[in-house]
């Protein structure tokens, strides 16, 4: 098997093999760089979508409701538990918010922040791959 295949294995299987406390770290931090860029690009269900939601689901104009709403089965589950049937307005707007939720992550992944994580991140379970390695060859 060529070294550097070798390589790739183990540095997979070291992550994999990490303990929990280093991987959930690196994770952790990699999901808040690219949470982060995401919400500095403003939200991704705009006041207008929320009054368009609410409107919909019946919602009074200072009733406080959760982001528990989704759509599935061309319906509209509103968090109160109505089941609004698709229409126009609501195909449209959710075909904005499936626009500016990938461009959102585009950008976010594209960004020096989610980039210095991400190789952090991959420097990290490389370490810990030669670590292993260097350990395993030891006991041989």
């Amino acid at each position: 098997m060529p070294r550097i295949a070798y390589l790739a294995i183990l540095s997979v299987a070291a992550f994999a093999a990490a303990p929990g406390s280093a991987r959930e770290t690196a994770e952790k931090r990699l999901s808040a760089a690219v949470e982060s860029e995401m919400a500095a690009q403003g939200p991704i269900v705009t006041a207008e979508d929320r009054a368009l939601i609410a409107r919909k689901c019946g919602y009074g104009e200072n009733e406080t409701w959760s982001d528990n709403v989704n759509i599935g089965n061309d319906t509209l589950h509103c968090a109160n538990g109505k089941r609004i049937p698709m229409d126009d307005e609501l195909h449209a707007m959710s075909g904005r918010i499936s626009e500016r939720a990938n461009r959102h992550v585009e950008r976010a992944m594209k960004s020096a922040k989610v980039a210095r994580a991400t190789s952090q991140v991959a420097r990290e379970a490389t370490e810990r791959a030669l670590k292993e390695m260097r350990r395993s060859l030891k006991q041989r």
